[in-house]
């Protein structure tokens, strides 16, 4: 919630901000600059602090390299060998709240066959996708919330792969040589392994990757048959994902505004509710589990791998990944 003056105009041009940083310069998609107030005693000895906005991943490795920046979000696999080898660098990293997913689109009959979902899902090999994916940074997902986030359920497990089971109930379903499908994603994911493992299972896999302004209309207007992404519970509590991600859509009671998968089950939608008034702890936790054993147990939603969040920074800086995944200014400290 961002407060403002009762006096503040409706629009927002020139934002001050209440801390210790004044706005100094903003260039929409490229830059943002933030200067220390003199007058305010909690910016005595900070510097000024540039964010640069550098979509891809190799970009940003090779400006940390070059010393031509401190501090860097989302490495690429590949790249923290690399920069563990330079001199001045060092990789920072820590599990993160991300669960990387698959999504089957409920408007698709062929998904709406309980089999098919299940022959999916079984066809998956999470820890090869860890290994090949995300370069062994990862773990097995086991449903949409990952381990640490209050409501992780650890009862669940990731189901082993069984490709022979998953192809037996593909023909079950009245699809002995598969179908076709397409997996759509953001640009940057790596999707070879997955792409390889469905193929296997018979799929005939057409992949396309979007940039995020194009993708992200295609999933508002649920148009993706399957999407490979990835949700986070930013605050560390799993009604991040459920009440938002996986209620079904109800913009006047404030439920699922990002459901983009079309999810949706009367149990699930239940559960959540009733989380969100419950004050004990210990049941609201149960409620926010049994809520993710249901849709695990429905498939629409197959859980993949929990990425660790990997960052570059230069050595001379102290500083530790948080877990919302936020870059504060004041955490970041010169190292003695």
């Amino acid at each position: 919630v961002y407060v403002l003056p009762r006096d503040s105009p409706e629009e927002v041009r020139a934002p001050v901000g209440s801390g210790p940083y004044h706005l100094a310069a903003y260039e929409r998609g490229r830059r943002l600059l933030l200067s220390p107030r003199a007058d305010d005693p909690r910016a005595a000895g900070a510097l000024p602090v540039e964010f640069l906005i550098v979509p891809e991943a190799r970009r940003r490795t090779e400006l940390l390299l070059a010393g031509q920046a401190d501090l860097v979000f989302d490495l690429a696999p590949e790249d923290v060998a690399r920069l563990e080898r330079a001199p001045g660098c060092r990789a920072a990293s820590r599990t993160s709240t991300v669960v990387s997913y698959l999504a089957l689109s409920s408007s698709d009959a062929r998904f709406r066959d309980a089999r098919v979902r299940e022959a999916i899902d079984l066809a998956l090999d999470r820890r090869l996708i860890a290994e090949r994916s995300f370069g062994g940074r990862a773990q097995p997902a086991t449903q949409m919330a990952a381990p640490g986030v209050f409501g992780h359920d650890p009862g669940i497990a990731a189901p082993a792969r069984n490709l022979a089971r998953a192809r037996a109930l593909l023909a079950e379903a009245g699809y002995p040589s598969g179908f076709a499908v397409t997996v759509e994603h953001r640009e940057g994911r790596d999707h070879a392994e997955l792409a390889r493992q469905l193929a296997e299972l018979g799929l005939q896999v057409d992949v396309r990757s979007w940039p995020w302004t194009e993708l992200y209309p295609r999933l508002q207007e649920r148009r993706i048959q399957v999407y490979y992404g990835g949700v986070a519970a930013t605050t560390g509590d799993a009604s991040d994902v459920l009440a938002t991600f996986l209620h079904t859509l109800d913009a006047q009671r404030g439920y699922g505004a990002t459901n983009s998968s079309g999810f949706s089950h009367p149990g699930v939608d239940a559960l959540i509710e009733q989380s969100s008034f419950t004050t004990d702890l210990t049941e609201r936790r149960q409620l926010l589990q049994r809520a993710l054993r249901l849709a695990r147990e429905e498939r629409y939603l197959l859980p993949l791998v929990v990425p660790d969040d990997v960052y570059g920074l230069r050595r001379g800086l102290a500083w530790e990944p948080r877990l919302d995944r936020r870059l504060l200014a004041g955490d970041v400290r010169l190292a003695r």
